[in-house]
């Protein structure tokens, strides 16, 4: 979306143009169809191949704008003129608005919060009331703290997309097969960041009220793809920022999109992170175990070495992958600020900007950007620790083995020591470990031979 000055009032018409020092608002485009053919039940995209009579064409649509929104057209005015509050709060010219920018004294301020009611209904006394229909009418505020709407925006399936050419991914169906533009999720670049969400309806009932019904019943199956689906109606803000003489311009769609790659790292990322800190600390919380049982060297408790073992090797292969995962989205995401990034830390470091909390804010964005690269060196150290605890495992493994080999390990040890025990019994006579080991022959015939010399 280009640059637009805040608006600061909205009116609604039935028919006609809208007042004089008004603009007429386009809610949105329906992208339109592309050619197709019908082949019984099958449509596919592009011209007939088939000469079969139950085929037929399917003509394309060309794209058509959304005007009407609840049955009426919307006609907005926009400040004139408006400037960024010094680094005091205050307006050096003009009166200081909820939005936190300046317009001039005999101006009204910006319109910050806008919603649909019904009729019945009151909004709060600060609140100006445009009657819609007979049954909803529409409320929107200037002095309600938040950021001035530039837009009024209608679009299927979802919010709007950041990229004006991308469509959002429908709820719950594969995209229909004729649509211009596939239904994408925006492409990757996400939803507008800054909505006020005023309401949604079916997406027929869009259709209908702006004498689209033509389209809904020319193209098969279309109506029935549109049922379930909603029509989103909200007002997008942008970032209303000025910069000092001799800063280079930053659009707000550069701004936005590059904050939107910035917290989408840190609200997926980051905790993501610090889940592998805590494993890492659980593998060696486990090694430790592990070394516990080894240097106990009871038979009895032989398996949970193994037990342990498994698992610790099982924890370091599962934190290896994750650092790779960290490590690789981490370096993705600098690789796609990177043509904002120098031009962000110019004016961060130059306190380019007019408003100062724009300028707080590119400090933290800086700050979070230049940590990309920390994460990632982070991502790999952690991974080097995690690999090297799998090497470390293993050699523990194959020394123990190598040990059973030649001394017998646990089990074997136990087992030569019980024989040692066996024949030093038998060498003992009839109090010895032998006497139980014996035949029931020869203690019988041990003891004749001791009653007879008694």
């Amino acid at each position: 979306m280009s640059t637009k000055k805040p608006i600061n009032r909205i009116q609604v018409i039935t028919t006609g143009d809208c007042p004089t020092g008004s603009e007429t608002v386009v809610l949105g485009t329906w992208d339109g169809t592309v050619q197709g053919c019908l082949c019984g039940t099958t449509l596919y995209a592009g011209p007939c191949t088939s000469s079969s009579s139950s085929c037929s064409t399917v003509s394309a649509y060309s794209p058509t704008s959304f005007t009407k929104y609840a049955g009426v057209q919307y006609c907005v005015t926009r400040v004139a003129s408006w400037t960024n509050p010094n680094a005091s709060g205050a307006c050096a010219s003009g009166k200081l608005c909820a939005a936190d920018i300046c317009v001039p004294t005999t101006e009204t301020c910006p319109i910050t919060d806008i919603r649909i009611l019904l009729t019945a209904n009151t909004a709060s006394a600060d609140y100006t009331e445009v009657t819609l229909n007979t049954t909803a009418k529409l409320v929107y505020s200037n002095t309600y703290p938040s950021q001035a709407v530039t837009f009024l925006k209608v679009s299927l399936y979802d919010n709007p997309c950041m990229d004006p050419a991308a469509m959002p991914f429908t709820t719950s169906k594969k995209p229909y097969v004729l649509s211009a533009v596939q239904e994408n999720g925006c492409g990757g670049t996400g939803t507008v960041e800054n909505l006020e969400y005023i309401e949604r309806k079916a997406a027929s009932d869009l259709f209908s009220e702006n004498n689209m019904n033509a389209i809904v019943t020319g193209l098969p199956g279309f109506s029935t793809y549109i049922t379930g689906e909603f029509a989103y109606f909200v007002g997008a803000r942008q970032y209303l920022v000025e910069t000092t003489a001799g800063c280079p311009v930053i659009s707000s769609a550069t701004l936005t999109n590059t904050k939107n790659y910035e917290e989408s790292f840190v609200n997926n990322i980051y905790g993501i992170l610090i889940a592998g800190i805590v494993l890492m600390s659980v593998i060696f919380f486990l090694i430790i175990i592990e070394m516990v049982f080894h240097a106990r060297k009871n038979e009895e408790e032989a398996h949970w070495v193994r037990f342990f073992s498994a698992l610790t090797l099982l924890a370091l292969l599962g934190a290896c992958v994750l650092f790779i995962i960290i490590g690789g989205v981490a370096a993705h995401t600098k690789v796609k600020l990177s043509s904002d990034v120098a031009i962000l830390n110019y004016l961060a470091s130059h306190q380019c900007f007019k408003q100062e909390v724009v300028n707080r804010t590119l400090q933290v964005l800086r700050g979070n950007v230049s940590n990309f690269y920390a994460i990632l060196w982070l991502s790999i150290s952690l991974m080097i620790i995690a690999c090297a605890g799998i090497v470390t495992t293993i050699i523990i493994g194959l020394v123990n083995i190598g040990y059973a080999k030649r001394t017998g390990g646990f089990s074997s040890y136990y087992r030569s020591v019980g024989k040692k025990l066996k024949r030093k019994g038998k060498t003992q006579g009839p109090r010895g470990m032998g006497q139980q080991s014996g035949t029931g022959a020869a203690n019988i015939e041990m003891l004749i031979s001791n009653k007879t010399v008694v």
